[in-house]
């Protein structure tokens, strides 16, 4: 005669099994995490270059960029934030800096003179953005656009997911309270049409809602 074992310890040695089993999981994962990070710290090098000098006035048709002075006359202020990917570094020209792919992507679509500010820095992790957010008042008026990439460096210093998405997202909301439209991304070359697309449609419906 085959004895059963209660239901009640049944269901007790299945949800022990399935702890055991996410709790296995769950330290793989984050040693294998903490392998990559540690691997990647000493494969790439410590960013002594500077990236390209991107920032200025963008118009329609291309050209030279011209350099921003106060006063200057720019129909769209774009701002890019957060890390080394957003400063361009590693970019052998201007041209290749996501900020100036998004600003003349932005000057043909809209027909407008875009002006280009850069505050991210090379090493940045979400940590610094408030610092980023603070340097924009500082300087002067908040953007019409805001570009935000930002996470590889959170990724290589462990920094911890939830609070890494509450300070990009107190970010957001500082940037969007001051009237800006805010695009938060990362930044992949086949993406670029798409993240130019997003901002063009952002910008254009606020343009809109100005003139209304």
């Amino acid at each position: 005669m085959v004895r059963r074992a209660p239901r009640g310890s049944i269901t007790a040695l299945a949800a022990a099994g399935a702890l055991a089993s996410t709790g296995t999981a769950y330290v793989g994962a984050r040693n294998l995490l903490i392998s990559q990070a540690a691997k990647a710290r000493s494969l790439i090098p410590k960013s002594w270059d500077v990236p390209p000098r991107a920032d200025g006035v963008y118009t329609p048709g291309g050209g030279p960029v011209q350099r921003w002075q106060r006063g200057m006359d720019v129909d769209l202020h774009l701002m890019i934030f957060g890390d080394s990917t957003a400063t361009g570094y590693g970019c052998r020209i201007a041209d290749e800096v996501p900020g100036v792919l998004i600003a003349r992507g932005l000057a043909e679509q809209t027909g407008k003179r875009v002006r280009l500010s850069t505050k991210a820095i090379v090493g940045a992790t979400s940590k610094g953005l408030s610092g980023q957010v603070d340097a924009m008042f500082v300087a002067g008026s908040p953007p019409d656009a805001a570009v935000i990439l930002i996470g590889a460096n959170d990724v290589t210093k462990l920094n911890g997911i939830g609070a890494s998405s509450r300070r990009l997202g107190a970010a957001v909301r500082r940037l969007k309270a001051s009237g800006a439209e805010v695009v938060v991304g990362q930044w992949l070359e086949e993406f670029e049409c798409r993240v130019v697309g997003v901002v063009d449609a952002k910008v254009i419906g606020k343009m809109r809602d100005k003139a209304g």
